[in-house]
Formats: structure tokens, C-alpha cells, sequence
């Protein structure tokens, strides 16, 4: 009980826990910003199932889609449908919002591919509509995606973390920017 008798020590000490509890509620606030923008990411905004990772499941699936289509013309070996597969398959064990921008982009490139490869063959008429409207879904989920408000919150949560005094405390509790989806 003598330290606490002591001002000196006694003003270190509330100094000490002052500076604690600004740092723990200051990464509190900031993990919460940042938990906001993945969330709009996944789950969209307000939780409307309107986000990127929605439209790039369902962008895997169209791809999926044109594949099996493809099947009925080209050889299932043929690397045109391997590629898009590959490039689906990938997008779907994308961990990072980066890995699942570059996976995108490349199932973009193979599925445009094979869709114009698709335009050489006598498609039924059904099948040629049915190719024109997944690959209509498909361009139309990617400009969702381009118009999603992710981007916004990531900006939004960089810019508070780049200014003071909020640079500082995130480097001491270890925060980081979020990756743009671009």
C-alpha cells in the first residue's frame, strides 16, 4: 500500500492505465470499422446478400454452366473447358479479397474465350440462347460487382487508418489497410 501513497508512482500508474484503455478502445473501434467493410464484402451491405462474394459464387456457377453446355460440342478434355474449370475452381478456393480479384479476372479471360470458341459450332437454337444468357448473367454480375459498395468502406476505413492519431495506434496494436477489390 506504500506505492499507492506515493503521487508519483500513483500518476504513472493512472497514466499508464489511461493510455492502456485508449489503446484497447481505439483498436476496438478500428477492428469494428474494419469487421464492417469485410462484412459488406461477404454479406453485403446491411446484411443484404448483395455483395461480391455472392456475385462471385453465382459467376462460378454460370461458368459451370457454360461448361456443361460446352461439354455437348467441344470434347470435356478440351483445355477451353479444362481452363474455365480450373479458373472456377480457383476462384472458389480464393482465400484473400486479391486472390479472389485475380481469380475473377481470370475467369472472365476463359470464359470469354470459350464462349466466342462456342460461336464457331451449330448450337442448337436453345443452346444459343441458353449460351447468350449465361454469358448475359455472367458480364451482368460482374458489373454488380463493379458498382458494389465494398470498395467505399475499404476506402472509408484506409483513410481513418492513415490519419492521426489513428496511423499511430495502428501501429502499435497491429492493424492494417484492407485490400480493394480492384
Amino acid at each position: 500500500m506504500f506505492l499507492f501513497k506515493n503521487r508519483t508512482f500513483a500518476f504513472v500508474l493512472m497514466l499508464a492505465v489511461i493510455i492502456a484503455a485508449t489503446l484497447i478502445s481505439s483498436r476496438n473501434a478500428l477492428s469494428d470499422l474494419a469487421s464492417e467493410a469485410e462484412n459488406v464484402f461477404y454479406n453485403g451491405e446491411n446484411n443484404s446478400t448483395l455483395s461480391i462474394q455472392n456475385d462471385l459464387s453465382e459467376r462460378i456457377k454460370l461458368a459451370r454452366n457454360l461448361t456443361t453446355l460446352a461439354q455437348n460440342y467441344i470434347s470435356p478434355t478440351d483445355v477451353l473447358i479444362t481452363d474455365v474449370q480450373a479458373a472456377a475452381d480457383e476462384l472458389f478456393a480464393a482465400k484473400t479479397i486479391n486472390g479472389k480479384y485475380a481469380s475473377n479476372k481470370k475467369l472472365s479471360d476463359k470464359v470469354t474465350v470459350l464462349y466466342s470458341e462456342l460461336e464457331r459450332y451449330n448450337l442448337s437454337s436453345r443452346d444459343a440462347s441458353y449460351r447468350a444468357g449465361l454469358y448475359n448473367d455472367f458480364n451482368s454480375r460482374q458489373s454488380t460487382i463493379s458498382h458494389d459498395p465494398y470498395n467505399t468502406y475499404v476506402a472509408k476505413y484506409n483513410d481513418v487508418l492513415s490519419a492521426f492519431p489513428a496511423n499511430i495506434l495502428s501501429k502499435l496494436s497491429g492493424l492494417k489497410k484492407l485490400e480493394y477489390f480492384n
